[in-house]
C-alpha cells in the first residue's frame, strides 16, 4: 500500500501544474490534460475500492476470530493496511474533486471566450452591413 503514495503525489503534482496552466493558456492541450488525470484518477481508484472492502472484511472478521488459520495479533495489520488504503481513497476522493473543479473552470474559460470572440465579429459584421447598405 506504501507504493501508492507515490503515485498520488505524482497526481497531486501534475493537477497543481494544470491548475496554473488553466488560468494562464486554456488551450485544447490543457483540456487533454485533464482528461489524462481523470484516467490517471479513475484507474487508480477502479484498483483501490475492492481493496478496502476486502480489507475491511478481512478486519472485522479476524476480530470475531472467523479466521482460525490466522493469528489474531494480525488484526493489527490489516488495520493499519485498512488504514492506508481509506487515507489513499480520501485523497483520490479530492483529487477526483479538484480535477472537477478545473474542468468546469476550462470549460467556463473557453466558453467565456468564444463569447468575446463572437461580440467582435458580431460589431465588425454591423460595421460592414452599414459600410454595404450606403
Amino acid at each position: 500500500m506504501d507504493g501508492c503514495f507515490p503515485m498520488l503525489d505524482k497526481i497531486g503534482d501534475n493537477i497543481e501544474g494544470l491548475q496554473d496552466a488553466v488560468i494562464s493558456k486554456p488551450i485544447p492541450q490543457t483540456a487533454q490534460d485533464i482528461l489524462m488525470i481523470r484516467r490517471d484518477i479513475i484507474s487508480t481508484r477502479r484498483i483501490i475500492h475492492p481493496q478496502v472492502t476486502v480489507m475491511e472484511s478481512l478486519e472485522k472478521n479476524l476480530a470475531q476470530n472467523k479466521y482460525s488459520f490466522l493469528p489474531e495479533n494480525l488484526g493489527v495489520y490489516f488495520g493499519d493496511i485498512g488504514d492506508h488504503l481509506q487515507k489513499i481513497w480520501d485523497t483520490l476522493e479530492d483529487h477526483k474533486g479538484i480535477v472537477e473543479a478545473l474542468s468546469d473552470t476550462a470549460n467556463w474559460l473557453t466558453s467565456h471566450r468564444i463569447q468575446e470572440i463572437m461580440r467582435v465579429l458580431t460589431v465588425f459584421m454591423s460595421v460592414l452591413m452599414v459600410v454595404e447598405v450606403m
